[in-house]
């Protein structure tokens, strides 16, 4: 089936850009419009600049299991402390704020 060659491909192409593998064993969400702030350990992210800054509205925040910065993408794994599985989230690198 077509669909599922290209979303295999779209998985490959993703490890490849970001060095790793098994993408695929942890759920996935693309937050490429969301704003971001992180420093290794934890990482924040709101739909808007000004409620990430004020951690505010939308505003998540969750601990770091790993992270993998490139020019245009950054791959976090979230360490869901919950009780939840872990899962990925990709965001566009030029959406992240500083400390």
């Amino acid at each position: 089936m077509k669909l599922l060659e290209n979303y295999i491909k779209a998985v490959e192409e993703l490890e490849k850009y970001f060095g790793i593998d098994n993408l695929n064993y942890y759920a996935l969400y693309m937050n490429d419009d969301y704003f971001s702030i992180f420093d290794g350990e934890e990482i924040g992210w709101a739909e808007t600049e000004e409620d990430l800054e004020n951690q505010d509205g939308e505003y998540c925040q969750e601990a770091i299991r790993k992270a993998v910065e490139k020019e245009e993408l950054t791959l976090v794994l979230i360490d869901n402390d919950m009780g939840g599985d872990n899962y990925w989230i990709i965001f566009e690198t030029k959406n992240k704020r500083d400390y």
